[in-house]
Formats: C-alpha cells, sequence, structure tokens
C-alpha cells in the first residue's frame, strides 16, 4: 500500500508539473490543430488522442485535458513505441469512441 501511495503522489506530482515545462504554444496549436480540422469537416466534431510510453496521461492535466479525447498508453498494451501494437489499439480506441457512433 505505502509503494503504492507514494507512487500516487509521484504521478500527480509529475502531471501537476507538466504545464511549467511545455512547449512554447503547445496549447494554441492543439486548438487550432482541432479547429481547423473540424472547420475542414464541416464542423463535425474532431476526435483527438494520444499515445504515450510509460504512465503520462495528458487527460490528466487541466490545461490539456480538454484536447484529448482518450488516451492508450504503452504500458496498457504491454508494449513500447514504435510496435505496431500501440497504434492499432489507438486506431481501436478510436473507433470505439462515442462521437463517432
Amino acid at each position: 500500500v505505502a509503494a503504492e501511495e507514494a507512487f500516487d503522489i509521484w504521478t500527480r506530482a509529475r502531471h501537476d508539473i507538466i504545464p511549467s515545462h511545455l512547449a512554447r504554444d503547445v496549447v494554441q496549436c492543439l486548438d487550432m490543430l482541432r479547429s481547423t480540422i473540424q472547420s475542414k469537416n464541416g464542423g463535425q466534431r474532431v476526435v483527438m488522442g494520444a499515445i504515450t510510453d510509460g504512465n503520462s496521461n495528458p487527460r490528466t492535466v487541466p490545461m490539456l485535458e480538454p484536447y484529448f479525447d482518450f488516451v492508450v498508453n504503452s504500458e496498457e498494451v504491454g508494449v513500447a513505441k514504435p510496435d505496431s501494437r500501440v497504434y492499432l489499439a489507438a486506431a481501436e480506441r478510436l473507433l470505439d469512441h462515442p462521437h463517432l457512433e
């Protein structure tokens, strides 16, 4: 239990510090990407996902959460990028997303 609590504290701290270490204009880029694709698709909602190695999850970072509809963590898949199974898992998650039904 102590190890799990320590890992949870570390994970929260890791995600809390992400905003101060983002590359410049990341949020503006994500916003532009979503709005540009959406406008080219006749206003249809765009579903965006992230593929991460390790235990990172951009949906737990408040300033990034609105831009990512799903996250595939290579740890969950059991293989690391660039193994194709990570990308196939993301494609499956995308196809199952409720906004595409």
